[in-house]
């Protein structure tokens, strides 16, 4: 038996212990329904106890219906699926823990062998996320995009795997003869998007700290040689000229070009191509809105969170002001990613209320509320499998941005604290001539002491913020960890 956290409960799953639930008793070794479920979620348990012998596969049978489950153990570093392979099935994790790989699709496209992509993923890949749990799905995404594997999978520890046939027309028809599965598909994919953009967005303001750090350090170095150019002009003295000379010429802290004179943003993402018609079935029973110019669109109420389909006209989305992004394909999808991400969490969401979403010409929009989804997934099967597609596109987009943001941190945390010709290097450099020549050092005894200072708190800021980063990897799945030098 095991003690599961609620939130990990499904249903099929069978009680270990007997649970007391308002005035009846569930007896242990009931399967557990939904209703049931419920029942003892409303009373506040937060642990059962459950049979770790009940079969997952046969849940997961009687969830899939008219396809045929293919088992596997994989053993602590075995691939699952290599980025670059064919995508003819995806995956459900029974139970191990699994981490998704990423490497730059460059230097796969310079493999001549399915051996020499697994030496390039070895020895390049970043590792972006951790799968565990049971009944996860993955793999959906070469599949959806009717693409090669965009990510490579391999097992942390041991593994089981139900793989599941699926390529072309075939996943199509797996999602709408299965609903269910879809929209577990859809809230996974929507969960990771979710993660993959918040961690983005924390590589930016890391990278913002850092061009603040050195933006200062940089701005109070020129100002000191500047000083000294100056008293060497009022003064006419040879040794200051030549101080000058040595700490102006090729530093890299006054440097008049390059990377560090400011900080740009990575882009918020590409957009989707995948469009639809105004007669596909993915609007089937929705709601449909005629909008007038600048009328604002909920995104949100105290119950529900909408999800909005674009048929014609243009949809703009601002946050506090500052414009976002604007939807006009036909099937442009605006608010999938925070309501199915966050679906099963019963509280509203700090911040949300900051978006505001506006009709910015005359537009026919259809809506949805994330439970009517969520209660009906059969209804509105052809809408989920709109739904992965698109957010599987955005998904891969999202992942080129962090593996670029990765490299971005990397090199500026390498460039202003490690290495060579870093930042950190060339102050300390400065310092030990300072402190090699004694007659420097009377000329210039409140530069040496400023520079000490600029020094100091250059180093601690340094420290401070690495270990503001390490401490932000605690979530692997939104954060990879970084490959930094040595102090």
């Amino acid at each position: 038996m095991e003690a599961l956290h609620i939130s990990e409960i499904i249903e099929g799953m069978v009680l270990g212990m007997a649970v007391m639930v308002r005035d009846f008793q569930i007896e242990k070794g009931t399967i557990l329904n939904q209703v049931q479920i419920q029942s003892i979620r409303d009373m506040g348990v937060e642990t059962l106890w459950i049979d770790t012998e009940a079969n997952l596969e046969e849940i997961l049978r009687k969830r899939i219906h008219s396809l045929k489950l293919n088992r596997k153990v994989y053993a602590s570093g075995e691939f699952v699926c290599l980025q670059g392979d064919p995508s003819t099935e995806f995956y459900i994790l029974l139970e191990g823990e699994l981490e998704v790989i990423l490497v730059d699709e460059q230097r796969l496209s310079q493999c001549s062998s399915r051996k020499s992509r697994e030496e390039v993923i070895q020895g390049y890949g970043n590792s972006i996320a951790t799968l565990r749990g049971r009944l996860v799905n993955f793999g959906e995404m070469g599949p959806l995009l009717g693409q090669t594997r965009t990510a490579t999978i391999r097992a942390k520890n041991r593994s089981v795997v139900q793989s599941i046939p699926a390529s072309g027309e075939g996943f199509s028809r797996t999602f709408l003869e299965n609903p269910e599965l879809g929209f577990s598909v859809a809230v996974t994919v929507a969960k990771r998007l979710y993660d993959t953009i918040s961690g983005i967005e924390k590589y930016d303001r890391i990278l913002m700290q850092l061009y603040a750090i050195t933006n200062t350090v940089r701005g109070r170095y020129a100002s000191i040689v500047e000083g000294l150019q100056n008293r060497h002009e009022l003064t006419g003295e040879q040794v200051l000229k030549n101080i000058c000379n040595k700490f102006w010429q090729k530093s890299i802290l006054v440097e008049k070009s390059g990377d560090g004179h400011g900080f740009l943003p990575i882009s918020p993402g590409l957009r989707t191509t995948v469009s639809l018609s105004e007669s596909d079935e993915a609007f089937n029973g929705l709601k449909m809105m005629e909008c007038s110019s600048d009328t604002v669109l909920p995104l949100q109420d105290q119950g529900n969170d909408y999800i909005y389909l674009v048929s014609s006209g243009e949809l703009a989305l601002d946050y506090q002001g500052q414009f976002v992004k604007t939807f006009s394909h036909c099937g442009d999808i605006i608010g999938s990613v925070k309501a199915l991400s966050f679906i099963d969490l019963n509280y509203r969401r700090i911040g949300d209320e900051l978006f505001v979403l506006r009709a910015s010409k005359d537009s026919r929009v259809y809506v949805i509320a994330c439970d009517q989804l969520k209660s009906d997934p059969s209804q509105y099967k052809h809408l989920i499998l709109h739904i992965c597609r698109v957010m599987a596109e955005q998904l891969k987009n999202h992942h080129h941005l962090q593996t670029e943001s990765l490299a971005r941190i990397e090199a500026q945390f390498n460039r202003y604290s490690y290495g060579s010709d870093s930042y950190l290097n060339e102050l300390r450099d400065v310092l030990s001539a300072f402190f090699d020549n004694q007659q420097w050092v009377s000329l210039c005894l409140n530069e040496v002491l400023t520079l000490k200072e600029t020094l100091d708190q250059m180093e601690s800021d340094f420290i401070h913020l690495k270990d503001c980063v390490k401490a932000s990897f605690v979530n692997p799945f939104a954060m990879p960890l970084l490959k930094l030098g040595n102090p």
